[in-house]
């Protein structure tokens, strides 16, 4: 899936997997498909659903389950709710038989895509970092743009997740460190408000569906970072329209057609200047690699319209550390890093800090570092922080590369 859906995860597979159902009690309902279809289309996705192995797309099916059981009227009654309970149990038997069923075909089971990545960092252990680091930035947090810093301004005894996690895989916790405390509240409380609203409403079949769909990426939104994602949001925020034009909320307020004109004219014209920046930087980028590879000699960087992070992550991928280096030079450095988390750009801010004197905060970045650094690379920063001593014995000869941090 194109736009950051990625079907190779489980978890996002299992979602589309459960919306597909859904939109087969659609069909079912506007008489588009018949009940000896869907019961084949609920049985193709039920064994995909195992084969899964997700465990939200447990979560979200015995959901959709129980949503069946209190709209049954609206769908035939209890047919399509014993229909549902036996996909769920077939859903079931391939979850817990996967590895026998694996093991018996002579087929190699690779686990989990989603364990090799986390493997060092339960979700719970990230929600706990999110909510400390929350705490400290209540009244404003931190911005969609720099949340590497809620991962950093925790205590480094806790930060070794060696990896960067940029997300709280928690829509909830998300809004609250992007936003702070006060506005990001108001933003839950506005949404639990709409959607409890909506499933008060709503009352037709054809609605239901909808409502069902969204109640799915909301429960998935909670424990993943499915909210980050354009091939879900999409979908997401047209389901939402839907459901707010059927249940007819109250209109805050109405554009006028020159209002809206112009408006999709700003966005229309920001859209194309995001899509001509970012082709035109990411060749930057493949250049970038090319020349770290000594395929080629380093080109410019081209001038953005908007992506200026994306410049500046280019540029500062060419830098080294190096003295003297001026106050404000630093100052964007830091921005740069915090803006795209990136390990080498990370490595040179914290040789220029030290370099140019300022090794309380280099040491900082160095064990932010190791913290969010997968294991094997730190004896590649070692290697490196030797050279620059050996270049630089007057600045940083005395200063040792920080330990690993103990929990």
């Amino acid at each position: 899936v194109d736009l950051e859906g990625n079907v190779a995860q489980p978890n996002e597979m299992a979602t589309l997997l459960i919306w597909a159902f859904i939109g087969g009690l659609w069909g079912v309902q506007r008489k588009i498909i018949g009940v000896w279809t869907f019961a084949l289309l609920g049985a193709f996705l039920a064994i995909g659903l195992g084969i899964s192995h997700s465990r939200i797309g447990i979560v979200e099916a015995v959901a959709v389950f129980i949503l069946l059981i209190a709209y049954r009227r609206h769908f035939g009654g209890w047919p399509i709710v014993w229909a549902c309970l036996a996909l769920l149990i077939v859903q079931a038997i391939v979850f817990l038989g996967l590895y026998e069923l694996m093991e018996a075909m002579m087929l190699e089971y690779r686990g989990r895509a989603l364990d090799q990545i986390t493997n060092n960092a339960p979700r719970l252990q990230i929600y706990e970092l999110s909510i400390e680091a929350i705490l400290r930035s209540p009244w404003v947090g931190y911005g969609a743009t720099t949340l590497a810093m809620a991962q950093w301004v925790t205590s480094p005894e806790e930060l070794a997740l060696h990896a960067y996690f940029l997300q709280a895989h928690n829509i909830g916790l998300d809004l609250l460190a992007w936003f702070g405390i006060p506005m990001g509240a108001a933003i839950i409380l506005a949404l639990i408000l709409w959607l409890r609203g909506v499933v008060i409403k709503t009352k037709q079949a054809a609605e239901l569906v909808f409502m069902f769909a969204l109640i799915v990426f909301v429960l998935h939104a909670n424990v993943e970072l499915l909210h980050w994602s354009p091939a879900y949001l999409f979908p997401a925020v047209v389901f939402a329209a839907v459901l707010d034009h059927a249940v007819k909320s109250r209109v805050v307020w109405r554009a006028s057609v020159t209002s809206f004109l112009i408006y999709t004219a700003l966005l229309s014209a920001i859209l194309i200047a995001t899509i001509y920046d970012y082709y035109r930087l990411e060749r930057g980028y493949i250049h970038l690699r090319a020349e770290e590879a000594r395929l080629r000699t380093v080109t410019d960087v081209p001038e953005p319209l908007v992506l200026y992070h994306l410049a500046d992550y280019l540029l500062m991928s060419r830098m080294i550390g190096r003295a003297p280096v001026p106050p404000e030079t630093i100052a964007w450095m830091e921005r740069t890093v915090q803006g795209i988390p990136n390990y080498n750009t990370q490595l040179t801010h914290a040789v220029t800090l030290a370099l140019n004197g300022r090794r309380a905060e280099a040491i900082v970045w160095m064990q932010r570092l190791n913290s969010v650094s997968p294991p094997a690379y730190l004896e590649s920063y070692r290697r490196v922080w030797s050279n620059f001593q050996r270049q630089y014995p007057d600045q940083i000869g005395d200063m040792s590369w920080p330990e690993l941090p103990k929990k």
